[in-house]
């Protein structure tokens, strides 16, 4: 099952945690996706467990940008996608990737 949360950057902690009482698994797929289609994209993929903790990238002229969480096993096609992305030159571009202790991925970058 995936679940897929529009506009619910701010209650991330809550809906993680709402989540794991209900018996999802902490060790479930999540991914978290700001400012998508967009020069200041960013993306952060880890597991349900961390994502109550994820740290937003700092707003652009004060306002923050539009995301969504990504919650389930569909997260992990993403990665095997963008592998197949990189040895074809798709993907993203003109951007940083930071891997956290916990294995969490943050991306920042244009999508082409």
């Amino acid at each position: 099952m995936t679940l897929v949360v529009l506009m619910g950057l701010g209650q991330r902690q809550g809906i993680a945690a709402a989540l794991r009482d209900r018996g999802w698994a902490p060790t479930t797929p999540a991914a978290v996706v700001v400012g998508a289609a967009t020069a200041a994209a960013w993306t952060w993929t880890g597991t349900l467990a961390g994502l109550g903790e994820v740290k937003l990238p700092t707003p652009v002229a004060g306002e923050p940008a539009p995301g969504m969480l990504v919650i389930g096993d569909v997260v992990t096609v993403a990665a095997e996608v963008e592998a197949l992305r990189r040895g074809t030159g798709a993907g993203v571009t003109g951007g940083a990737s930071a891997v956290d202790d916990a294995g969490a991925e943050a991306k920042s970058g244009r999508v082409r």
